[in-house]
């Protein structure tokens, strides 16, 4: 069994994540942090500006700072599921990264492949509104799902802060009575 088990046979530019947003918070408090910053290295490499100039003591050309921008947030369900597998493949190198922390210790992409049928499933995106005769009339927005998303992801991270672990973390989040009020 990989460390990473996933569909893809390698990882592209394009499915290796920015695991710095994760690191830092790992080594200190858990927050949910907006799909604007859940990056791919080829999304990063192209919304970084640096600025370059000479660098005194060895008369070189060097980068003097880096700005990062942040990506659009997703438009799309496959836009919302690559940011959001992207997010897991995070977890799981930082997993890696980051053995002994117990909190990682369930940290895969097969955990946040689960979280994501949820989101995209009958219970949250697949909730319909019926007329009076069973047609359906309404349902959830992508910005609501968004919005319902992080409220979880944002209650998990207070769970993983008290020490459950990451599956826990997001077990509890998802029947959290108060949490899924919002979602609805």
């Amino acid at each position: 069994m990989s460390a990473l088990p996933c569909s893809h046979s390698y990882l592209r530019n394009e499915g290796c994540s920015s695991v710095e947003l994760l690191q830092d918070q790992i080594e200190s408090h858990y927050e949910p942090f907006p799909l604007t910053l859940v990056t791919s290295l080829d999304n990063q490499a192209g919304n970084t500006t640096s600025t370059y100039g000479i660098d005194i003591a060895s008369g070189l050309l060097r980068a003097t700072a880096q700005k990062h921008f942040a990506i659009p947030m997703p438009k799309t369900p496959k836009s919302l599921r690559m940011r959001l597998e992207l997010l897991g493949t995070g977890w799981a190198f930082a997993k890696i990264k980051n053995p002994a922390i117990p909190q990682m210790r369930t940290a895969t992409t097969r955990v946040m492949d689960c979280y994501i049928k949820f989101l995209f499933g009958p219970t949250v995106w697949g909730q319909t509104t019926c007329d009076e005769v069973g047609n359906p009339v309404a349902t959830p927005h992508i910005g609501q799902v968004m919005a319902y998303d992080y409220q979880l992801r944002k209650r998990a991270a207070d769970n993983m802060n008290t020490g459950m672990d990451f599956e826990a973390a997001l077990t509890e989040a998802k029947e959290h009575r108060e949490t899924r009020k919002i979602g609805r």
